[in-house]
């Protein structure tokens, strides 16, 4: 029986797959100017919300950091490397 994988896990491999098709797709044009190489990190986001009587409204995001991303942030499964994505 497979067991099912997590939500992060899924939507990494997912993009991992679908920007290295784009990226290839690019890099073989041969009027392109540049090539594109994807690279995926880990970062901190926050998200400020302002609150009061029945009020709840999404303020703000700030996103900090830019860490290498080995590990799913969700099942801590070890992650394996884009290839030149």
């Amino acid at each position: 029986m497979k067991t099912k994988e997590c939500k992060f896990c899924e939507l990494y491999e997912y993009m991992k797959k679908s920007h290295a098709a784009s990226n290839k797709e690019h890099n073989r044009d041969p009027e392109r100017t540049f090539n594109l190489k994807s690279r995926y990190t880990a970062a901190m986001q926050i998200h400020t919300y302002r609150t009061g009587k029945a009020i709840v409204n999404h303020a703000g995001c700030s996103t900090y950091g830019n860490f290498p991303l080995r590990f799913c942030p969700v099942c801590g499964k070890k992650l394996t490397k884009e290839r030149n994505a």
